[in-house]
């Protein structure tokens, strides 16, 4: 007889996965920083506004995680931020 509570490869189910890493707010960091350093030039502004579609709802699960909360937090401004200055350099050049 087999134990219901383990899969095929034995990892045992009743423990349940590790959601206290905070890889994926660093992960969320770093995307909405490229977008925001895209932000800069006219030529990349495009990029900035693909980053923060990722970043944000990245920061967003962060958040739920505890010790990425900060990290996500920080994220979706970067993101936020990032885009506000990629429109305002599209504005100001006239594209």
């Amino acid at each position: 007889m087999t134990d219901d509570t383990t899969t095929p490869t034995d990892w045992d189910q009743s423990e349940g996965p590790a959601l206290d890493s905070p890889a994926l707010g660093a992960i969320a960091l770093v995307v909405a920083i490229l977008s925001a350093l895209c932000s800069l030039t006219y030529l990349f502004s495009v990029f900035t506004y693909l980053g923060a579609a990722v970043a944000v709802p990245l920061g967003v699960l962060a958040r739920g995680v505890p010790r990425s909360h900060a990290l996500g937090n920080a994220a979706i401004a970067v993101a936020a931020v990032a885009c506000l200055a990629a429109t305002a350099v599209l504005i100001s050049v006239g594209g």
